[in-house]
């Protein structure tokens, strides 16, 4: 059976040393960071793609991302792909991705924005991996663009 990578489509961010198996006629991914292996669908695809830049790239701790994290929101459990925290366990980084097809849009700031009027974090990212937004997040939760990600170690000094 073919390589998934070759029906996936190139990503605007960084490759990694991706695990990559056939199980019974799917292409699963190994996500190490919730430690199994899960099915490659194309938002998969930009997850974990995200997610080893967060960590190879920006130096954000493995052990202060989680992946798939769950959230109340207006009473509605709701679901969003990566969080990054600090070592308090406060929520630093919010992070929604699309699949590559999917435009960013409005209703997906609002759906970002709806985790982040609960969990409070600094910063929110928005990803198709072709597109990515990065907001800094003020008390009142008023967005202010940035131009790129900042690396861990700065995020004290937005």
């Amino acid at each position: 059976m073919n390589n998934p990578t070759h029906f996936m489509p190139e990503l605007k961010l960084p490759g990694f040393g991706m695990k990559l198996e056939n199980h019974g006629g799917k292409w699963k991914i190994y996500d190490s960071a919730r430690r199994k292996w899960v099915v490659l669908t194309p938002e998969e695809w930009v997850r974990q793609h995200i997610y080893h830049y967060l960590i190879s790239m920006k130096n954000y701790p493995r052990g202060l991302t989680q992946c798939e994290v769950k959230v109340v929101v207006n009473g509605l459990n709701r679901r969003f792909d990566l969080m990054v925290s600090d070592v308090h366990a406060k929520p630093l980084l919010l992070v929604e991705c699309k699949a590559p097809d999917v435009k960013i849009s409005q209703k997906t700031f609002y759906q970002i924005a709806s985790y982040a009027s609960v969990l409070k974090p600094k910063l929110i990212m928005v990803s198709n991996g072709l597109e990515h937004f990065v907001c800094k997040i003020s008390p009142d939760l008023a967005p202010q663009f940035l131009v790129e990600l900042p690396d861990f170690k700065d995020i004290d000094f937005i």
